[in-house]
């Protein structure tokens, strides 16, 4: 199967399979559809925002949001991974290594000096790609 995936950039039509997809990232998290089909033209159309689409057989199996931005702490611009998600029925079969791999790809073109992301489930899948945990991650919800 991963020969035959396919990975590039989101379309703003791709906001229906998107949203499928996200509803599997997390139970503690409400997707609000309408507030996503405001906000995805933009997130597309956002230079430093990616959000790269999976493909197999031509239907949208995943998807990877992140972002690009300078810091200080690391002298230069750093990527983050905001989201991965890959459907149920098609994870472990390489989707999701390929949506890293592609932001990694850019990334790497676009100067960044790492990439960063949070995960609590998924410490294996990260360490099979050579990431390593650095700090806790910490959240506070504003609404």
């Amino acid at each position: 199967m991963q020969q035959k995936i396919k990975i590039r950039k989101a379309r703003t039509n791709d906001v229906e399979m998107v949203y499928a997809l996200a509803t599997q990232l997390s139970r503690s998290v409400t997707i609000k559809k309408e507030l996503l089909e405001k906000n995805f033209q933009k997130l597309v159309l956002d230079k430093n925002h990616q959000i790269l689409i999976a493909e197999f057989e031509n239907a949208i199996v995943g998807y990877l949001s992140g972002y690009l931005h300078l810091t200080i702490y690391a002298n230069g611009k750093t990527a983050y991974v905001d989201e991965i998600v890959v459907n149920t029925n098609n994870r472990g079969t390489g989707v999701g290594k390929k949506l890293m791999l592609e932001f990694e790809r850019i990334s790497k073109t676009n100067d960044c000096v790492l990439i960063s992301l949070a995960t609590s489930k998924a410490r294996g899948f990260y360490e099979n790609l050579a990431y390593f945990s650095k700090a806790a991650y910490y959240k506070k919800y504003l609404h």
